[in-house]
């Protein structure tokens, strides 16, 4: 989840041969409600600082607040 394109692209490619569906949105919210409605689908989310509707922190504390989705490890990017 993030909005810095260049980071989403490097992430992309460097995650592009391992054996995990990648699914990529800068829209906070779409996320949230994307992860709700599958939130077996997820392994773990990566969550950049740049992302839009929500602030990356409020969406963190929306996740972890979550019954479903708590127990999915949440890694917090910072792109330069």
């Amino acid at each position: 989840i993030d909005n810095n394109h260049d980071a989403v692209h490097y992430l992309q490619t460097l995650l592009e041969n391992s054996p995990y569906n990648i699914i990529v949105t800068n829209d906070g919210e779409e996320a949230f409600n994307l992860l709700l409605k599958q939130p077996d689908q997820f392994s773990a989310i990566i969550l950049g600082q740049n992302i839009l509707n929500i602030n990356s922190v409020r969406l963190l504390h929306k996740i972890t607040s979550s019954s479903a989705l708590k127990l999915i490890p949440v890694i917090m990017e910072a792109a330069t």
